[in-house]
Order: C-alpha cells, then structure tokens, then sequence
C-alpha cells in the first residue's frame, strides 16, 4: 500500500509527530522529514519514529493474548459501559459536538459507545498499540453493530494533529500509563478546539502512606511484568501534574459514588482504599497555554 490512506480523515487536519509540520490533505507522508505513515488492517499508523520501549512493549503485549473480546467486554468492562452511557458520556459530549477522539483506548468500546448514541459524531478510536487496534478494537464494531470512523495508533504524548480540532478527548482508566503526563495534558489543550470539552478518568491511589506505598509496589511488578508504565498516583499527586502542565481552569474532582456523592465523604473515603477521579477542563477563548 501507498502512503495515502484509502480512506479521508474526516476533515482532520494532521501534523508530522517527528517534526510537527502540517501534513498534506490525506497524505501520511512529512513533505520536511520525510516521515512516512500508513494505513493497514484498517489502522492509521500515525505514531512518531522513534518510541520509548514502554510504549513499544504495549504493543508486544498483545502478541500472545488470546482472550476473545466478547468475554473481555462482558466480564471486564460492563461496569465502565455502564458509567460511560450514565455520567461520562453526558460530561463529554454535548448537542454542539462534532468529533470525539479516545486516547489510549484500547478496546475503544467507548469509542464505539458514543457511535452507538451519536452516529453523526466522527469518532477517533486511538491507542499506541497498532496490533490491539487491528485485531482486537476494530473487532468491537461487529459486536456492538456500529462503524466507528477512523482507528488510529498514536502516541498520547505526541498528537499527530494540528492545533484545534477535536470537540471532545476523553481517557478512561489509561493515564496512569502515560509515561509523561503533564504533556499529555499539554497536547490535549492544544488539539482541543475552542469551547471543546476534555475529560480523563482514572484512579486516586490510597492517601494514607502506607496503602500508597503498597499500590506503588504493586504496580512496579506488573511494569516490570510487561516491561510498560504503571503509575501510582495519589490526588494531590493527580493535581500536581495538571499545575505542572500549564493547563488552566481544570477541574479534579472524586466520582460520585453509587451510595457517596459528596467530595469531602469521597476524600475520607480515598484515605484508605482508591477512588475514581475525574479531570476535567473546557478549552475557553481567552486562555492559553
């Protein structure tokens, strides 16, 4: 295949993730560097030259699974279908929104949820893996019976799109494995597009230092495991990497709990066991990064 996709982009205007020069209209080729892209197995492999072997290794993960992705959406994912179609999805998208892009994915479910409740929307499902996304996540689409728009591997550091285009970005339960995370922030301020909303949700580690301390070595053996980012963070520590990126106006909050709604019960309550957090901002017209 050539280096043009077979399929338009939706009216998505891409960046070189080498060199961040504005890439022709449906062409996956850096008329500057020379970086080139591709489109196989119905995946835009839109990632930067050279990746940390982190990143590498989420895509060496999926080598060897073999779990059928029925089992892993009904066992696995049911309770995040279920917040996604409750809560999450009424704090993302809203009438005015367009475009919907899902970083880290995975699966991207929840990419193929909002195409579900939205069909109009363009839909971007994305992870840094091209091997997940080309024989797990595209394999969501018969199952649920929607056509989500565009599959793409991309790095959540380094957005392969120019500034301003995306309604909506949303991450689920994904940050933690981002290796650099206020610039994750950073992109997704920059890609969002005037009034465009971002919401991320993940986990608050225990706040007493001791339950931190064992979700942190818990985690260091699946890195080692896998050989991937695996993040231990606590609130305050969530709210440090939002101060560091620059980003202004956010929002960190607890989600509301199925029995505690309150933010103050939430904050007791991730003392001793982790909560879920939401991080939220809308890109405003007078502030800048």
């Amino acid at each position: 295949m050539n280096n043009r996709k077979d399929s338009v982009l939706k009216g998505i205007v891409l960046r070189c993730p080498d060199c961040h020069t504005q890439l022709k209209e449906d062409e996956l080729l850096c008329p500057k560097c020379l970086w080139k892209g591709s489109f196989s197995d119905g995946v835009h492999n839109l990632l930067p030259t050279k990746l940390e072997k982190e990143k590498l290794n989420e895509d060496k993960i999926h080598q060897s699974a073999n779990e059928p992705v029925w089992r892993d959406l009904l066992y696995k994912k049911k309770l995040y279908c279920e917040k996604f179609e409750r809560m999450w999805m009424q704090e993302i998208i809203t009438p005015e929104t367009t475009n919907f892009l899902e970083l880290a994915g995975g699966l991207c479910y929840l990419s193929a949820i909002a195409k579900y409740h939205r069909p109009e929307l363009v839909i971007w499902a994305s992870d840094v893996s091209p091997l997940y996304l080309a024989t797990k996540s595209r394999s969501v689409r018969a199952i649920m019976d929607v056509n989500v728009d565009i599959y793409a591997a991309i790095d959540a550091e380094n957005l392969p799109f120019e500034d301003e285009q995306f309604d909506a970005v949303f991450i689920s339960h994904s940050i933690h494995h981002i290796g650099n995370i206020e610039k994750m922030f950073k992109e997704v301020w920059r890609v969002l597009k005037y009034g465009g909303r971002f919401l991320g949700v993940d986990i608050a580690s225990p706040g007493i230092k001791k339950l931190h301390e064992k979700d942190i070595n818990e985690r260091s053996i699946r890195a080692k495991e896998f050989g991937i980012h695996e993040k231990s963070l606590r609130y305050k520590d969530w709210q440090t990497a939002l101060c560091n990126s620059g980003v202004p106006e956010f929002k960190l909050l607890y989600e509301p709990g199925p029995k505690t709604k309150a933010q103050r019960a939430r904050r007791i309550q991730n003392l001793t066991r982790k909560i879920p957090i939401w991080i939220k901002f809308t890109k405003q017209n007078n502030l800048r990064v």
